[in-house]
Formats: C-alpha cells, structure tokens, sequence
C-alpha cells in the first residue's frame, strides 16, 4: 500500500507539474496574442503613417515644383525688369548722345553777316564772349522809354524818324508795351526801320527818334518862341493899330519849333514873333509883315533817344 501510495503521490505531483506547465503554455499562448494584437496595431499604423508619409511626400514634392515654377516666374520677371531697365538706360545714352550732338553743332539764330569770329579750331571756346558776332539781315528794330500819357498817344504804324549822325531813316512804330519797365519806371516802345541805308545802323548804337505823339487838325500854331508865361499862363503879343496887345492864350500840342494855340487869338491875328525885352502892352510898333499864323496838319513831338536792337 506504501507503493501504491507513493505512487499516486508521484502522480498527483507530475500532474501539478503539468497542470503548471499548462497554465504557462496558456499565459504564453495568451501572451503572444496580445504581443500579436499589439504587432498587428503597429503594423496597422506603421501602414497607415507610410501612406500618410507617402501622401505627404507627394504634396510636399508638389509643393516644391511649384515653389520652383513660382521662383521661375519670379527669376523671369526679374529678367524682364532687368532688360527693361537696361533698355532704359541705353534709350537716357542715346538722347544723351543726341543732345551733345546738337551741343556740337553751332546754328545762328538769325541770317545775317558774320563781322566778329572769337573762335580758333582745336582751342577751348569762352564762355565769357560770344563765339560769332552776326549782323542780322533783318529790318534793325529801335527800342526807346516814354512817359506813360507819351505812351497812350503812340499807336502801331505810325511813321517815326531815325536819326544817326545827322542822317535820318525812315521808320515806323512797331509795338507800344502796356506795362511799365522795372528797370527805367517808363514805358517800352519798339520801331523797326524801313528805309534804306537801315544796314548802317550797328546794333546795339544810340540813336535819336521822332514819332507823332498826339495829332490835332487844322491846327493854328505860332512859333514857340513867340509864347510867353506869367507864371503858369500862356501869353502873347499881337500887333493891333499899331500897338503891342497882350493876349492870354491857352497851347495844345507843341514840337521843337511850333505850339498849338487853341484859345485866345483867330488866324487873323497879327502875332509878334521878334523879342525885345521893353515891350509891354500898348507898345508902339513898327511893323514888318511876316506870316505870324500858320494853320497846321499835325504837330509833332519828340519821343526821345533808343538803341539800335
């Protein structure tokens, strides 16, 4: 019975030993399906993340050929601007180039005569003088100053007279500014020359004009050494019986040899032109027939001195 006994204990033990043995097949067995599930999971997401990844490169490589293509586009418009801007600065060269061209080219402004050359080939010319001195072929223009009631009395094509040394040339009033000069608080006149003999006048010489200022017609008008004044009254003496009469007067328009009178005698009037410095009125006189009033077209007055332009 101990036999029997100890034999049965031995199997009970063996069968505890592989009753343990199966319980660790079992929690290995279980063990590998988890560490199998979780393989699985990994696989699952290492997949997953390899087409994320996959899809990512794509778009990502996308992206970078159009960043490319855009910084193509980028590089060409550059491109563009750089050969506009050179285009640009080679168009600036050329006007450049033309302007110094024209700079070369010496053209008169007017036609005319060379008198004065102040340039020799191959040596730097002034600036302090004119390179060439022209003689205008031009009718040569006179510029003078009046006052302004002066001004208001010349009109455009009046007739004026030049005179150079004693020699006279014909003219006519060209232009009447209307604003005074800064320089001289008178008022600029222009006359350009008409008769011949004009090319004897140098530019830029004084001469002396007469232009009519103010008209009047069938004027009486006595020599204007014959007026006298008291003060600011304008008077005379005409011959009457035989005596010297004091008349008053009142004068118009006036040149170097004659004065208008507009009030005070008639054309039948006798006036004493002879100075003598004891005659008063009711002188007694010896009278020797002259022609003491003369009616008169126009009276003129002398605008002044100008310069030749």
């Amino acid at each position: 019975q101990k036999a029997n006994y100890e034999t049965a204990k031995d199997r009970v033990e063996n069968a505890e030993v592989q009753l343990d043995q199966a319980k660790r097949t079992a929690q290995n067995r279980e063990l590998d399906y988890y560490l199998s599930e979780e393989d699985y999971g990994l696989a699952a997401q290492k997949r997953d993340n390899y087409y994320l990844y996959d899809r990512t490169t794509t778009m990502f490589g996308a992206y970078a050929q159009a960043v490319g293509a855009n910084a193509s586009d980028v590089g060409a418009d550059a491109s563009v601007a750089t050969s506009k801007a050179g285009v640009q600065t080679a168009q600036a060269g050329l006007e450049s180039a033309k302007l110094n061209l024209e700079h070369a080219n010496v053209v008169a402004p007017v036609s005319g005569t060379i008198t004065a050359i102040n340039v020799t080939l191959h040596n730097m010319a002034s600036n302090q003088s004119p390179a060439y001195t022209i003689q205008s072929d031009a009718p040569c223009k006179v510029v003078f100053y009046v006052a302004e009631q002066t001004a208001r009395n010349i009109l455009p094509g009046t007739d004026a007279v030049v005179t150079k040394e004693g020699k006279d040339y014909d003219a006519k009033i060209l232009s009447v500014y209307d604003t005074i000069d800064p320089d001289t608080g008178l008022f600029k006149v222009e006359a350009t020359v008409t008769g011949q003999g004009s090319s004897e006048l140098i530019a830029g010489s004084s001469v002396s004009i007469r232009t009519i200022t103010r008209r009047t017609d069938n004027a009486l008008a006595v020599p204007i050494d014959s007026v006298y004044y008291d003060g600011d009254q304008a008077f005379l003496y005409i011959a009457e019986n035989g005596k010297a009469k004091r008349v008053d007067v009142t004068t118009g328009i006036s040149d170097d040899e004659t004065v208008e009178i507009t009030d005070g005698i008639s054309a039948d009037d006798k006036v004493i032109i002879t100075w003598n410095g004891s005659m008063r009125d009711g002188t007694e006189l010896k009278i020797k027939e002259t022609a003491a009033s003369t009616p008169a077209e126009e009276a003129e007055q002398t605008a002044g001195a100008g310069d030749i332009e």
